[in-house]
């Protein structure tokens, strides 16, 4: 066997042989050379990091059909902020908040529900590939609010301008073989990286996403796995991060890639299984470069401020990014009177760097996208996860992908998004 012929640091029985910096696009910060070493390929600028692990496998299902889409609609813009909130810092110095965000446009993107099983869709995560010049956005469909819907899917479509024009829905996963080693009910979340893979010498594409196994509570049991894919269409190689109720509830993640070849997932969650409706915070898990595990406990980011406590509000669906040059944290914030499910999108604007530029632990708090306290029938009234992506060519704006429910006829708010829309932001 040779040490590199199975994948980076791994033994094969193939001969491998290294790469150079110059031979792997886009390499900064320290990355495999393929084989048994590590190269130190400079430092790294916003946004970019290492290579990624490799898999191989077979292609997914996919599926073509019609929306059902509305016309644009949306909450009203931001309101004030509060003071500072949330752990102490880590690594590296605090950012500093420029101000409150603005929305300068509220856009319907034409995406709606898929098919005919799906009630909502939501979780939109959404990056901009360099390489095709091409938007490209990932997102959940829900069947049903019961406990047995095995048609939960995620979808996946790209659009030319990251606002109109979105292609027609293909289907790429499902809770289930061929896409999981055992049957399941739910899976949603989905957070996608796309990195060179020196191996391969192609690019790669790594999906985290939420899992809940047939029989088990939603909310309650649901597990954190990831795939791999050289197209973000055909996914294999499922791998389990974190176990069904150990910490995590509600899971929502996003990887961050840093220049130690580590990704960042993101969840909200109680801290342990006994108490899973606790989303009081925001937690941190991280994974090597072949997604596995290289911490033994998630640790917490963020504790829930005042003005969400005054709410008795929730955290759900996390976003880091880094837009306008530093990390920032956004997410959903549920409240609202028994029956009804108001939603409304915070941020914590100032999140510190480790010493590889990571993701560190955040503070401070604004609304983004405050949710009204009495809409009236027909009105907005729920948004479900932010995803956010800085603007090409202009880092003081960022785009925000979110779908949308109404408040109903007989007054009740209930979480049922149908409608996706584009926000502008101005950071």
């Amino acid at each position: 066997l040779t040490c590199g012929g199975g994948g980076p640091n791994r033994c094969g029985a193939q001969s491998c042989v290294p790469k150079s910096c110059a031979q792997i696009p886009g390499a900064c910060g320290t990355v495999s050379d393929g084989c048994s070493a590590t190269l130190d390929c400079g430092a790294c600028s916003s946004g970019t990091g290492g290579a990624a692990g490799q898999g191989e496998g077979g292609a997914a299902g996919q599926g073509a059909g019609g929306d059902q889409t509305g016309g644009a609609s949306g909450f009203g813009g931001a309101s004030g902020s509060g003071g500072s909130s949330g752990l102490g810092g880590s690594a590296g110095a605090p950012c500093t908040d420029p101000g409150h965000d603005s929305i300068e446009t509220n856009d319907s993107t034409g995406v709606g529900v898929n098919d005919s099983q799906m009630e909502t869709i939501y979780n939109p995560f959404v990056l901009h590939d360099e390489q095709e010049s091409v938007y490209k956005m990932w997102y959940a469909g829900w069947q049903s609010q019961t406990q047995d819907f095995p048609n939960d899917k995620i979808y996946y479509r790209t659009s030319k301008d990251g606002v109109t024009g979105w292609s027609a829905y293909q289907t790429v996963f499902t809770p289930g073989p061929p896409h999981m080693p055992t049957a399941g009910y739910h899976v949603n979340s989905p957070a996608v990286m796309k990195a060179w893979n020196p191996v391969t010498s192609q690019f790669q594409y790594t999906m985290f996403f939420e899992f809940a196994a047939s029989g088990t509570p939603l909310q309650q049991n649901e597990s954190i796995w990831s795939v791999v894919s050289t197209d973000g269409v055909s996914w294999y190689e499922p791998m389990k991060l974190r176990d069904a109720g150990d910490d995590a509830c509600d899971v929502t993640m996003v990887p961050s890639y840093d220049g130690y070849n580590t990704y960042q997932v993101l969840f909200t969650g109680s801290g342990g299984p006994s108490s899973c409706g606790d989303r009081t915070h925001i937690w941190r898990v991280k994974a090597d470069g072949f997604r596995s595990p290289n911490t033994s406990d998630a640790e917490p980011i963020y504790d829930r401020p005042p003005e969400v406590a005054a709410l008795q509000g929730i955290f759900a669906n996390p976003h880091a990014a880094k837009v306008n040059g530093r990390w920032q944290l956004w997410f959903n914030v549920y409240h609202g009177p028994p029956g009804n499910h108001y939603t409304a999108i915070g941020k914590a604007p100032c999140c510190t760097s480790g010493p590889g530029g990571e993701l560190g632990t955040c503070s401070g708090f604004e609304w983004v996208l405050a949710a009204p306290n009495d809409p009236k029938p027909g009105e907005p009234c729920t948004t479900a996860t932010p995803g956010i992506l800085e603007l090409p060519g202009d880092p003081t704006r960022y785009r925000m992908y979110q779908s949308l429910g109404y408040r109903s006829a007989d007054s009740i708010c209930r979480w049922y998004p149908q409608f996706m829309i584009h926000m502008l932001v101005k950071d």
